[in-house]
C-alpha cells in the first residue's frame, strides 16, 4: 500500500512556503510544504536539501515533520507485488541522486514572484535537471506527468479533488 503524504515542519523555508502557498480558505498550518510517499506504512521515500532522494522510516521522519494530509489511491489500490516494483522504480530511478536546487530555486523565485507580484506560475520548471530531485518531482515518476512547478499544496488538491483518491490516517 502507498499512501502520499503533505507535510510540514518547522524549518523557516517550510514556514514560508506554506505561507507563500495558502489558497485564501486555508491557514498556514494546514498548508503542506513537503510531499513524501509511504510505503507499507513503514518506509518513506522523499527528497531533502540536506540528503537528496532517501529512505527513512516513517517514525523518524514523523518526528522532523507534521503530517497535514495523507492521500491513498482508493480506485486503484495496488498489490503487494505492484507497489513493490512501483518502489523499485523509483528506487532505480531517483535513490541516492542529488537533491535538485536549481529547479528548487526557480520554483521558490517564482512562488516568491507570484506571492509579491501575483505573476503567474509557469507550467515548466526551466531549471530543472534530470538526474537530480525534489520532493514534487518524485511525484512526477508516479503520475508520468510534468508537475515541477506544483506545490506540494496544489497535488494535495489535485488528489484531495481527484475522484479516485481519498484522504486517510497514518499509522502513529
Amino acid at each position: 500500500m502507498i499512501k502520499y503524504l503533505f507535510t510540514r515542519n518547522g524549518l523557516i523555508s517550510s514556514k514560508l512556503i506554506s505561507c507563500w502557498t495558502k489558497y485564501d480558505f486555508q491557514k498556514t498550518e494546514d498548508t503542506p510544504s513537503h510531499f513524501a510517499c509511504l510505503f507499507f506504512d513503514r518506509i518513506i521515500l522523499h527528497s531533502s536539501a540536506n540528503g537528496g532522494v532517501q529512505l527513512d522510516s516513517f517514525y523518524r521522519f514523523k518526528q522532523k515533520n507534521t503530517v497535514v494530509c495523507a492521500v491513498r489511491n482508493e480506485g486503484r489500490e495496488l498489490s503487494r507485488v505492484e507497489t513493490m516494483l512501483l518502489f523499485d522504480q523509483l528506487d532505480q530511478r531517483a535513490m541516492h541522486a542529488e537533491y535538485d536546487r536549481l529547479a528548487i530555486l526557480y520554483f521558490i523565485w517564482r512562488i516568491f514572484l507570484k506571492w509579491l507580484l501575483n505573476n503567474p506560475i509557469p507550467d515548466k520548471n526551466k531549471w530543472e535537471s534530470r538526474n537530480k530531485w525534489f520532493c514534487n518531482e518524485l511525484f512526477e515518476i508516479i503520475f508520468r506527468d510534468d508537475l515541477s512547478m506544483k506545490t506540494p499544496n496544489d497535488l494535495m488538491w489535485m488528489l484531495l479533488e481527484h475522484p479516485e483518491f481519498t484522504s486517510t490516517e497514518v499509522f502513529q
